[in-house]
């Protein structure tokens, strides 16, 4: 009886742990013309929902994170061409496939009789090219990772590596220097000879000449003669480096207000950087209502946002 009162408590804490427990709901689409309504309730209140729509012959078209409300109801909005997709909503505890067709002129009503079926796990925003890019290169560790096709797709390009040649660890958070090698490449800049410019890089260092050239090129400035190379990069840091990286390729960049309720703890120095990565969809805010400018970012997260950069240029 104790052991069994121990087990019950054990499974009551994990319950809490991750949150309110609620009863579920499959994915239910809806649609009218070329919008696309996604419905459904997930397990847990405030919890993140991923979907991917692909088309039926398995390019990505869309991808979107949100978060379930406190009663765990979650709802995609998105526009599609006319056409044939699969939808795969991802919840904490579940993975469903919904078919979505797209008709303009034609409506439908959600349709109760076909919910979502369970997706079996090892088979995110903003809308892909219709053509996969070539060629891929992938990694042991992100085969059901939601940044698979953009860290894939940049791999290939050479752009970015991953920490050895079978991992890429999309959830480590990742530096300074890292992210400077990623725009290093990305602007095809040209190597300079080490110099010295930073107190904490030395010539000996993989990165010295890439962070250098970086820095030459006015993308990034250094702290009181200091690079910080493997201190992990900030949100607010990253939002710098990618709009001076856009106007030294000549990109237009254009800014809107930073409306986030974490508006105050933007360093100013950034503020008009930050407005102008939101407003262009290269970086988004961690919810709805914040930015998280202090936080760092994941190897995945980086990959994201350079190729976001890559749509642009």
């Amino acid at each position: 009886m104790l052991k069994m009162r121990t087990i019950l408590l054990t499974v009551l804490i994990m319950l809490l742990s991750i949150g309110t427990v609620l009863a579920k709901t499959s994915p239910v689409v809806s649609t009218s013309d070329n919008k696309v309504s996604i419905t459904g309730k997930s397990e847990v209140a405030n919890e993140d929902i991923t979907i991917i729509i692909t088309d039926e012959n398995g390019v990505r078209q869309y991808i979107d994170q949100i978060e379930s409300d406190e009663n765990g109801n979650y709802s995609f909005e998105l526009s599609l061409k006319d056409g044939k997709y699969i939808g795969k909503v991802s919840t904490g505890l579940n993975k469903y496939d919904v078919a979505v067709t797209v008709k303009s002129g034609t409506g439908s009503e959600p349709d109760d009789d076909e919910p979502g079926k369970p997706h079996v796990p090892g088979g995110s925003t903003a809308n892909k090219p219709q053509e996969p890019l070539q060629p891929r290169k992938s990694f042991a560790d992100i085969k059901s990772h939601w940044a698979i096709d953009e860290i894939e797709i940049l791999a290939g390009k050479g752009i970015i590596s991953g920490m050895n040649d079978d991992y890429f660890m999309p959830d480590e958070k990742i530096t300074r220097a890292q992210f400077a090698a990623l725009l290093f490449r990305l602007l095809e800049l040209k190597s300079e000879e080490y110099k010295g410019m930073f107190n904490d890089v030395n010539s000996e260092d993989w990165y010295s000449t890439t962070v250098e050239s970086v820095a030459k090129a006015g993308i990034v400035l250094g702290y009181n003669d200091n690079f910080c190379p493997n201190k992990e990069i900030s949100r607010e840091e990253m939002a710098v480096m990618i709009i001076r990286a856009l106007e030294y390729k000549g990109i237009s960049t254009s800014t809107s207000p930073v409306n986030f309720s974490d508006r105050e703890q933007i360093s100013e120095w950034a503020l008009e950087s930050v407005g102008k990565a939101v407003s262009m969809g290269i970086i988004k805010g961690m919810t709805a209502t914040t930015f998280e400018p202090k936080l760092g970012a994941t190897r995945a997260q980086a990959a994201v946002m350079i190729y976001r950069i890559i749509e642009l240029l």
